[in-house]
């Protein structure tokens, strides 16, 4: 449903996709303008299927911020509410991951929270989340990609959880999970691993909840 060079988009990546309460599919999608890369001019952006996916809305601008990145959309619905909660990170589109890993970028890398109440028919704006989901020490951080998960069973059902990675100042990547009990409303750190050197260096990192409520990790 996404074709690179339509819709005024060189390249689209980082697909994620989550059925809302009344059965409507709703696809994300980053929407980097001039080239393929991971930095520069990127939007979030989704589209809506009421029909199983067969057919697909017009596309959607979900969050621009200008000429800077918002992207690696995190989409999940809180069965609780019938909200879709998204995390998505947000940097300047002239840094690299490189950049931001060194300290030597114009900013770092940041994260922001946007719901929708109506099915994916329209968002709130991207509200900044960053001080209650990064550690102070942490550089580069990105959640996702993919979608979050809710648990359904167990001794936190309801809790919405989201794998993110991030790394140090001795540049050493680790992952993390994001957990919210509320809904999706405030968010905050969970269980994390930062290995300090080794061969395994955690990055993108992805979640999936056992029938249990135990929650496997990969990266």
């Amino acid at each position: 449903m996404f074709r690179s060079g339509e819709d005024g988009y060189a390249t689209y990546r980082i697909p994620a996709i989550v059925e809302t309460a009344d059965g409507t599919l709703v696809a994300f999608a980053e929407g980097r303008v001039s080239t393929a890369a991971d930095d520069g001019n990127v939007d979030l952006l989704a589209k809506r299927s009421s029909d199983g996916g067969r057919t697909w809305g017009e596309l959607q601008v979900v969050a621009d911020m200008g000429s800077d990145f918002i992207g690696n959309p995190s989409p999940v619905l809180d069965e609780e509410s019938g909200r879709l909660v998204v995390l998505a990170t947000g940097k300047a589109g002239t840094d690299t991951e490189a950049e931001i890993m060194t300290g030597t970028g114009a900013d770092t890398s940041r994260e922001y929270l946007l719901t929708s109440d109506d099915d994916g028919q329209t968002w709130s704006e991207p509200s900044e989340i960053t001080d209650s989901v990064k550690s102070p020490d942490w550089r580069w951080y990105s959640v996702g990609p993919g979608h979050a998960v809710q648990i359904r069973s167990g001794d936190h059902e309801g809790r919405l959880v989201a794998a993110a990675n991030h790394s140090d100042g001795a540049l050493n990547y680790g992952a993390h999970l994001l957990l919210s009990d509320d809904g999706g409303a405030t968010w905050r750190i969970g269980a994390t691993d930062t290995p300090q050197g080794g061969p395994h260096h955690p990055n993108e990192a992805t979640a999936a909840v056992l029938a249990n409520g135990t929650i496997v990790v990969s990266t």
